[in-house]
């Protein structure tokens, strides 16, 4: 059996980083099983369709799986987005091959865009949303999904969504956590220090947690680990930059930057508490992440995020998603009880054994052998 994978590899983002630990560790399931013919495709090689396709042909694997995000198929938007027509012309040639899809993001079949865009971006989404997002959404949900024998998400509410989309194949697997050193105790100090790690964009809401230092004593830090990825990000960054100017908190706040992943693990032993703002998820790796290290969360109480503590009680805590009053509130509760952040040290890790590369890995091999 040839497995091959389509994901990025080269590029700065999570499905790359989670591309290059889960990838290894199927493998060494696959070669346990006897299945040693292994493949593996990367989707940075390949500047087209035809491309992608030619490969194929050449490699002739037995089971593609794609690590699916919009914006690798040449962008969301018609006419660049090319991953329909990719799997129709695969399922016109290749018929026998088995075609599988992480589904990195789920949009709704009632998506519309957001109207929190800044500057033109806002009249541009309302004509979009007026005019064309009923074709939009059949794009990106049936013409996505619904020729693929398998679609994995990480949520149980995703399943209904795929599920509408007419790929009626759908598993749950959720997302893995690494295996991580322990954390050292952090050193006694005056400040308290919250954390915020990952790529500045409105979903993340950077801005919601510096809007809910207002309220906070000046003995607490705010560390914002990361830096823009995307051009359409920098004014998304600007904007917190100036909300940090307006409620003068230059003390207290602090931008990093990219953080290189030798130093991922200084940031979380720094802090009292990591803090998870999203404004939306579909799943998020960086919350994954501090996860596997064992830290005390506070996150939005989203749906996704609310389903880490269906899986396992206590493995973190929420705010009210969007509400930076709520936020500052839930931050100094559980920094001023040490015994309630220890607890949810003690589930975080419980949930990242359960969790675990292997016991991901594993539910991926039951997928391919089924």
């Amino acid at each position: 059996m040839r497995v091959a994978w389509v994901s990025s590899w080269d590029r700065i983002c999570g499905i790359a980083d989670y591309s290059k630990v889960l990838w290894p560790e199927i493998k060494t399931c696959l070669a346990a099983q006897g299945h040693c013919d292994n493949l593996l495709i990367s989707l940075d090689e390949f500047k087209s369709k035809k491309s992608l396709l030619n490969q194929i042909n050449l490699l002739q694997p037995d089971i593609i799986h794609f690590q699916h995000e919009y914006g690798f198929f040449g962008g969301k938007n018609p006419p660049f987005y090319f991953f329909p027509s990719l799997i129709k012309n695969i399922k016109t040639r290749f018929p026998n091959i088995k075609l599988i899809a992480t589904a990195h993001t789920v949009l709704s079949k009632k998506y519309h865009y957001p109207l929190s865009g800044l500057g033109f971006e806002i009249p541009l989404r309302w004509f979009l949303n007026m005019f064309f997002i009923k074709k939009l959404n059949i794009l990106w949900g049936a013409s996505t999904w619904g020729l693929l024998d398998t679609v994995i998400v990480h949520s149980n509410y995703q399943v209904q969504d795929i599920i509408d989309s007419g790929c009626k194949n759908v598993k749950v697997i959720p997302l893995y956590n690494s295996k991580c050193q322990p954390l050292q105790s952090k050193k006694s100090e005056t400040k308290k220090v919250i954390l915020v790690f990952g790529f500045f964009s409105e979903d993340k809401g950077q801005d919601i947690a510096i809007e809910a230092f207002q309220y906070l004593p000046k003995n607490y830090k705010l560390i914002l680990a990361g830096g823009v990825r995307r051009k359409k990000d920098q004014k998304y960054m600007e904007y917190c930059l100036k909300h940090i100017a307006n409620f003068n908190l230059g003390n207290q706040v602090e931008i990093t930057g990219y953080v290189a992943a030798q130093d991922i693990k200084g940031y979380f032993e720094q802090s009292d508490l990591v803090l998870a703002p999203f404004r939306q998820t579909t799943g998020s790796a960086s919350l994954a992440q501090a996860l596997s290290y064992g830290t005390a969360i506070l996150a939005s109480d989203l749906l996704l995020n609310r389903e880490i503590v269906e899986r396992v009680p206590n493995a973190i805590e929420f705010f009210k998603s969007g509400n930076p009053y709520d936020c500052a509130l839930q931050i100094e509760r559980l920094c001023s009880q040490p015994e309630l952040i220890q607890q949810l040290r003690s589930s975080a890790k419980k949930y990242s054994e359960t969790f675990s590369v292997g016991n991901i890995a594993l539910e991926h091999l039951k997928l391919y052998l089924k």
